[in-house]
């Protein structure tokens, strides 16, 4: 299965320099992908969309996950 979210992520709020992104975009790709069940994470912060492809694990685990790290869909 496959989901597209968007998103706001907390720490996009704080930084004003907009200069991280790649980094936010890495950490956040690299939690998803500990997750047992995700295939694949693709992730555009500056858009605030992200895809991501998973099997054997509930979407609603994945958004909670995100959810605690600050990352809330819509």
């Amino acid at each position: 299965m496959t989901r597209d979210y968007c998103f706001t992520y907390l720490s996009c709020q704080a930084c004003a320099q907009r200069i991280h992104c790649d980094q936010c975009q890495a950490q956040i790709t690299e939690m998803l992908m500990r997750l047992k069940g995700v295939q694949a994470v693709e992730i555009n912060i500056v858009m605030k969309t992200m895809r991501v492809a998973f099997e054997g694990i509930n979407a609603d685990d994945i958004e909670e996950v995100l959810e605690n790290a600050g990352i809330f869909v819509d």
